[in-house]
């Protein structure tokens, strides 16, 4: 699919069937309800990547006193390696640039190499891990920081960045 048709945009209500339909997939998938939820968080921050075929990604974020956190970041299946999480994540840094937010916090499956991979592309440090932290199934989880207080976005070579 080529990356100009596929739209990084403000999520709303409306797409939370499609991206509970990802969530399904996932590890530790959210509930419809702790969707709803995280779009409700009054300093939350939400966006999706979407073409005419339907929902290929999303990310949930939060920021507040100036540090912010990424709570979820997912891109559909057939759709991984393609770099749309670094476009979700370019977006993310233009908004959090807005907001004068110094840091970006996140954690992630210790075995999750490919999202590792992609946050240390994007200048995230492990600053520390958590053992135990994730129940179903049970892992432990790396915990990353960026720091964002002369942060300027990263386009990734060769890609369209989402639009604003």
């Amino acid at each position: 699919m080529n990356g100009a048709e596929i739209r990084c945009l403000t999520m709303t209500a409306a797409d939370l069937p499609e991206i509970w339909n990802i969530e399904q997939f996932l590890p530790s998938p959210w509930t419809f309800n702790q969707l709803g939820d995280e779009l409700q968080l009054p300093m939350g921050w939400h966006f999706t990547l979407k073409s005419a075929a339907g929902m290929h990604g999303y990310i949930f974020g939060i920021t507040v006193a100036g540090e912010a956190e990424i709570r979820k970041l997912a891109i559909q299946r057939d759709f991984r390696r393609q770099g749309l999480g670094h476009r979700l994540l370019e977006r993310v840094w233009r908004h959090l640039i807005t907001q004068k937010a110094t840091s970006c916090f996140l954690e992630v499956r210790e075995e999750n190499t490919a999202a590792t991979a992609l946050y240390q592309k994007n200048l995230f440090q492990t600053v520390g891990s958590r053992l135990g932290y994730y129940k179903l199934p049970p892992g432990n989880a790396l915990i990353l920081r960026k720091d964002l207080s002369s942060a300027q976005p990263i386009p990734a070579q060769g890609q369209k960045t989402c639009e604003i």
